[in-house]
This record gives C-alpha cells, structure tokens and sequence, in this order.
C-alpha cells in the first residue's frame, strides 16, 4: 500500500466507510496509480482488511476498459458469482488516477446479476459520489503539496538573498544550499578545480569525486547546457551516489558547476530547485566580482598612468592610492611591453600577465594599456638591492611573455626609480624598447633593461640606423676584420668595460697575465687609432661601438644582457660567467704554463 499523508489517509478512509455505508455494507477499496505510473496499488480500503487480500478481481482489460468508462461498471466474478461495482477516479488534470471497487455481494434473486437493476444502480450512484469526492480530495491535497512546494521554495529564495545582501560571497551561498538541502554540495570552477565544498549541519564530510567524473555520466554537453541535471550512479564515472549538478551559467559563459549529493537521504524536486536557484545567485556574485575586479583594474590603471605623468597633486594621488590599497612613496621598476600591430593583448592577457609577474617576484605590480604595448609598474622593496632586484624582473618578464604573449614581444626594463622618478623610468623603458626594434629584432634576446646598455642608448634609440652602423665601423675599423688576432681583441675590449676598465679583472677573467691585457689594448690603439687605456672619449667611442655589436649578436661577443649581476647571488641567484669563446691568447702568445706578458 503506498504510503499517503496522515490527514488524506484518514480522510480517503473515511469517505471509503461512508460509501460502504451507503452501499448496504458493502465493502469498498480504492486502488491508486503508482507514483512510477506502471501499475495501480491499493491505497485505502472501508475496513482493515490487510492489503493482501484485497486485491481487484480484474479480468484482461477490464482495467483499462474502467478507466476508460464515464460511468460505473458492473463485474461479475465467475467463480464466485459476486458482484462488483466499479467507476474510474479522475485527477485534476481530467486524468484516470485510480478506480473504486464496490463489494455488490453474491449474485441472486434480490440483486440479479442485471447491471441496470435498481440495487446495483444504487451501489453504481455510490460509486460515483465517492469517486468524486475522492477525486476532490486529492485535488484538495495536491494544492495543498503545491502550497508547501511554494513555502518552501519561497524559503529558499528568501535565504539565498539574504546571503546576497548581507555579501556573504560564494562559500555563504554553498553553505546555505548546503543547510537547505541537509546534503553535501561542492563548486567547481570552469577548469574543474574545486571552489568550496560545504556539508550541512551535524552532517560528516563527504569526499567530493572530480567534477570531470560526475560530467562523464551526462549524456548531453556538460560544457554547454544551462539545465540542471541528475547524473546516476554508476555509469562510466563510476558514481557511489546519484548527483545533482547545476551549471553556474551568467551571459552565456559558464563559470563553473554546483553539485549536490545524494546523501543522506534521497533526492527532492526543492533540492533540484536548490541547486538551480543556487546556481543562479552564484553567477549574479562571480559577474558581481568580475566587474568589481574590472573596475579596481580600471582604477588601478589610471593611478599608474597619473604616478607616471605626474598630472595630479600629491593628495590626490594619496586619497585614490588609499582607497586602492597603493603604496605611492614605493619605489618601482618600469617595464615597457611591446607588442607588434598583429598581435596586440586584451586586458585579460594583462591581468594575467601582471598576475605571473606578481606571483614569481612577491610584489605589487600595476599595469596601464598604451597605443603598442601595455606599461608595467613594478614595486622595488628597500631591503632588496636594485641590481639583483632589476635581474629578477627580467626573468620573472622574460617567462611570463614567453608564456602569454608569444616570441614576438620586447621588452624594455628602466632601473629602479623613486617615486618622484617614474617618469624618467618610463622614458628608459621605451628607449630600451627602441633599441631592441633597431638592433636585436624579435627573435633574439628580446628582454633587456637599461643597465644592460647604459647611457648609449640614447643615442641609438634616436639616432638613424644607417648613420649608427657606420659609426661603428669608423671606430673599430680592422678590429671588425677577419684579420687573425682581431676577435680576441674583441673580446678584450668587452671584458675591459664589463670590469670596469681594471686590467687585472679583465686578466682574472680572461685567465692570461695583467701585461697581456695592456698588451692588447696597446695593439687596439695601433689598430684603430683610440686610446682605450686612457682616453674618456675613445672609451666611450668604443664602448657604444661594441654595444651596438652585442645587440646585433656578433659570434665574438656575449650577447648583452646575458651576464648575470655579480650581486645576484646574495639575492637567492648562483652569479656565473659566460664561457670564453678563445683561449685568452692573442697569436703569438705562446702558452707555456705560466702567464706571459
């Protein structure tokens, strides 16, 4: 017997008693569609006989042949020569939910086995009034169901909403659907990662399966559909328990998945409401946090572009700075990402970009979008020293673009600026930028920053490229000669001027004597008609030529901006220098296991 509410159980009892009352004593029973709407049971009966003896005497057919009759029926029964009476019950939809079964007794001379006898009419008038009161009675508990549906439903919105107007953020909302539901209940984002999980109270946790689990059982397209679903047990996610799963859907995009399990008790139509109203409030907080993050970039953005033109009073720039949780005294590093015309970012590769940078350095970063390229402000912390801090910015910059941006961005790195500097940083920035467009391109070292070209980039980032190149030829004349001896001199002048023009450095790294070194500039002097040793200007003639040649990447020279700060060490980097392309020796140099002058 199925199981009815308490009130409609008494009550269809009831009217079952009044018929048989009616009928003479007769006995009624009332049969009932399953809720899986395959077969009919017995639901209630005039007495307490047991559901086991009650059972309808239909023939084949007879049932559909009641069910499809406007009017009672009459059924004799062969092997017991009785009598039954019986009329269909219509639900509110105009549907046949269930029959009535009247006892007429034993068939006889009294009653007659005539259907249209006025005893049997009588029972057949019966009949009818209790089918339509039954009928009556169901509608009356089915609006009172669709009452309490709509309580309860009215509960969950009115809790979800506070949880949004209190501000209460994603893990409130699965908190709550948690509590509502008494079922455990996880979010996933759209890349399958875990959000929050939460299980109501007095409930154990419940370990979670990956949200790619629960989608493989779904037959449509879980990335796609906007519906909320049940996945069974089972199936080739191998499921312990079936799954409600709800799409996190705003604007088309779907953010992410909220699933609910089945424990521990069964799933209800309000938990499948749950979840989808859920998944709605979710989407309403993620659009809510994404334009709050937009607008906080926005800001962010245009306080960078004010810190770096300088266009707003100090107070200004403090108050905004407040509010945005920017330090405005820090010191700061400036990189200039170039980006070629085809391939300009949007501002999500920015956040991303500036958020890498972030992450790998520890620091603030704040970003601002220019006509080629996006402006990245980098916070320099006092207790790092500036050299080793600029190193880690070019790495940490030279990862994050190789990663999202491709093989064809520059990018320009200024030193470390005070605060009342920014601009000046920006300027270095790009002229880094220009000389890397001029002389390296965008296939090779396409990171640098100002400290790797030092004053002279000024001239080659403003100056005619043709006009350079013969510059530099002017200077080095024969040194750039495949005369032999000319590369290690070369190489001599580029040790000289990365030690500071000290001879014995340059000896210690070359590996050859203080008096080869003086030897070979001696012999650069004859070559070229420049007085390195002594002369500041013919050091600055050929320390600007020989730049201009590590940029291109001339085989003799390291390229520039690929010696690691000798600082870098004590800043967590192992400091190393690059391998010597020749022995150290000029020709005629003769290596006899001792230093030679």
């Amino acid at each position: 017997m199925p199981t009815l509410p308490a009130a409609m159980a008494d009550q269809l009892r009831d009217v079952l008693r009044l018929a048989a009352d009616a009928a003479g004593g007769a006995q009624v029973r009332l049969h009932m569609r399953s809720e899986q709407d395959v077969r009919f049971e017995l639901a209630a009966t005039s007495d307490d006989e047991s559901p086991s003896c009650a059972a309808a005497p239909l023939a084949a057919g007879l049932r559909d042949r009641v069910l499809e009759s406007e009017s009672p029926i009459v059924v004799a029964e062969k092997a017991t020569r009785r009598l039954f009476v019986m009329a269909r019950v219509l639900g509110p939809s105009g549907d046949a939910i269930g029959f009535l079964t009247l006892d007429g007794g034993e068939a006889s001379s009294e009653h007659g086995s005539d259907p249209d006898s006025s005893i049997l009419r009588g029972i057949a008038t019966v009949a009818t009034l209790a089918a339509t009161t039954i009928a009556s009675v169901y509608r009356s508990h089915a609006l009172t169901r669709a009452n309490g549906n709509l309580r309860a439903r009215a509960t969950v919105d009115g809790r979800l909403t506070e949880i949004m107007r209190d501000g209460g953020g994603l893990t409130a909302l699965v908190g709550e659907v948690a509590r509502l539901t008494g079922k455990p209940t996880t979010l996933f984002d759209h890349g399958h990662r875990q959000i929050t999980t939460a299980s109501s109270g007095g409930t154990a946790p419940v370990w979670s399966p990956a949200i790619h689990a629960v989608l493989t059982d779904h037959d449509a397209d879980a990335g796609d559909t906007t519906e909320t679903f049940i996945v069974p047990a089972g199936g080739v996610g191998g499921l312990s328990r079936r799954k409600i799963v709800a799409p996190v859907v705003a604007a088309g995009e779907v953010f992410g998945w909220l699933v609910i399990d089945e424990h521990p008790s069964r799933f209800s139509a309000l938990d499948t409401y749950a979840a989808h109203r859920t998944a709605a409030h979710l989407a309403s907080e993620l659009l809510v946090q994404r334009r709050v993050a937009r607008m906080a970039w926005n800001a962010k953005s245009a306080l960078a572009r004010s810190l770096i033109r300088g266009t707003h009073t100090a107070e200004d720039l403090m108050a905004s700075a407040d509010y945005l949780g920017v330090d405005t005294g820090a010191r700061r590093i400036l990189a200039y990402v170039h980006e070629p015309s085809h391939a300009r970012s949007n501002e999500c590769v920015d956040q991303t970009l500036a958020g890498a940078i972030e992450h790998a350095l520890g620091v603030e970063v704040l970003t601002t979008r220019g006509s080629d390229g996006v402006l990245l402000v980098i916070e320099a912390p006092a207790d790092r020293p500036n050299v080793s801090l600029v190193h880690e910015v070019k790495a940490a910059i030279a990862s994050a673009t190789a990663r999202l941006c491709g093989p064809d961005v520059i990018v320009g790195i200024s030193s470390v600026c005070e605060p009342n500097a920014l601009s000046r940083g920006y300027r270095e920035a790009r002229e880094v930028v220009h000389c890397i467009d001029r002389f390296v391109g965008r296939t090779a070292n396409n990171v640098l920053a100002v400290d790797d070209l030092g004053p002279a980039r000024l001239f080659l980032a403003n100056s005619d490229t043709s006009a350079i190149k013969a510059y530099v030829g002017d200077v080095l004349g024969r040194l750039l000669s495949s005369e032999p001896g000319m590369a290690d001199l070369l190489l001599t002048l580029q040790c000289y001027f990365d030690a500071s023009r000290s001879v014995r450095a340059s000896a210690a790294r070359l590996g050859v004597h203080e008096n080869t070194i003086r030897l070979r500039l001696a012999r650069v002097a004859a070559a070229t008609g420049l007085d390195v040793a002594g002369d500041a200007n013919d050091q600055l003639s050929v320390q600007t030529a020989l730049l201009v040649l590590r940029l291109q990447g001339h085989p003799t020279l390291d390229a520039i901006g690929t010696r690691v700060p000798a600082d870098a060490g004590a800043a967590g980097t192992e400091p190393t220098e690059p391998a010597s392309r020749h022995t150290g020796l000029a020709p005629g140099e003769a290596s006899t296991g001792r230093k030679t002058a």
